[in-house]
């Protein structure tokens, strides 16, 4: 059953899915996008700066019980307008560390107009997510999920992608008119699982719920969880 825990992790750097991020520029705006980039990662929002024992950590910097050390584990850790690149990461402490960067051209998408001009028919759901198993209401077999994975959800209109840390992989999903996403995951052994997240847009923070059913040679198994809104 251990591949069924390992597949959870798949389906969980899916729930942690994003919405498209934008960043001022001081070019003349394209129509109705209101005169903002837009990139496919999650970028931060906030200064960067975290609290660690009795100092401060600068963005570009992180905690690690009473000391700050260089790089990120999350993208809260960098400075506004950048994200943390989990992409090549050190193992420091059984923690993924990463690159704060600012995004390049490379990374634009095209942004959802502001004028009712977009296809989107879904809800924004993108930002940064807690995500927990609910081990009440999951099979025994989904116990080796971590307690504790913080995702990125990055959208570009209806469709999702995500970065998460413990990062087991990287998915995509495309959201419904209901908020809701349906997607398969296929891991180590063959072992594949039916999952779905139901998000809640209506509410602060942001939320989602999820499900994912592994089944397996030796049966199958249930894993349920929340995400909530950092």
């Amino acid at each position: 059953m251990r591949a069924i825990g390992t597949l959870l992790l798949s389906f969980i750097a899916f729930a942690a899915c994003s919405s498209t991020n934008s960043a001022d520029d001081g070019r003349d705006p394209p129509p109705g996008n209101g005169g903002k980039k837009c990139y496919n990662v999650a970028l931060n929002d906030q200064d960067g700066s975290s609290a660690c024992a009795h100092t401060t950590c600068q963005p570009g910097r992180w905690c690690l019980d009473i000391q700050c050390l260089e790089g990120c584990i999350d993208t809260s850790n960098c400075a506004r307008g950048s994200y943390c690149d989990l992409s090549n990461p050190s193992r420091i402490a059984e923690r993924n560390v990463g690159t704060c960067r600012t995004p390049t051209s490379a990374q634009e998408i095209p942004c959802p107009r502001s004028d009712g001009g977009s296809n989107a028919t879904c809800g924004d759901v993108h930002g940064a997510y807690s995500v927990v198993l609910d081990a009440a209401g999951s099979n025994s077999a989904c116990s080796e999920f971590p307690s504790s994975v913080e995702c990125t959800l990055a959208q570009n209109d209806c469709s999702l992608t995500f970065t998460c840390n413990p990062n087991p992989g990287f998915r995509s999903a495309t959201l419904d008119s209901n908020d809701r996403a349906t997607f398969s995951a296929t891991g180590p052994r063959g072992v594949t699982g039916a999952c779905r997240a139901q998000f809640s847009v209506g509410s602060r923070p942001k939320s989602f719920q999820w499900d994912c059913t592994f089944t397996g040679q030796g049966g199958s198994a249930v894993c349920k969880g929340d995400g909530v809104g950092r």
